[in-house]
């Protein structure tokens, strides 16, 4: 059976700015060292859990009726089962997103809010209405 290696990454954790050495060990996080470790990183800035750094939170719904808040979160929550703290949404075609975060339960959110586009770019039907 082949060994997995283990790794060493030491940085700053965020939110609380303590300095810690974590390790991959096996695929898993830990804070027990192990031998024959390779340093990945060093000075760096830790987030516990997951980010997804790009999202569209009210797109790709199976029930686009529903309204953009409600569909937001649905999608929020299914990230969260997934293990995500933090979603990048850099943009959307409706504001849903906006406050979705720890307060209901939910991964936080840093929403760029509405597509931006000038008149006759973009993709059709993703702009803000009468732009695309």
């Amino acid at each position: 059976m082949a060994t997995s290696k283990a790794y060493r990454i030491r940085g700053t954790v965020l939110p609380d700015g303590d300095v810690r050495e974590i390790f991959i060990v096996d695929g898993r996080i830990t804070y027990q060292g192990a031998d024959g470790v390779e340093t990945l990183l060093e000075d760096c800035v830790l987030v516990p859990g997951l980010v997804d750094v790009h999202a569209h939170l009210t797109m790709s719904f199976p029930q686009p009726d529903l309204p953009p808040e409600e569909r937001a979160a649905t999608n929020a929550a299914a990230h969260l089962d997934a293990g995500v703290l933090l979603i990048r949404e850099p943009g959307s075609p409706e504001i849903g997103s906006r406050g979705i975060g720890p307060d209901a339960l939910l991964p936080r959110v840093i929403t760029s809010g509405r597509f931006l586009s000038a008149p006759g770019h973009g993709v059709p039907g993703l702009g803000p209405r009468g732009t695309t």
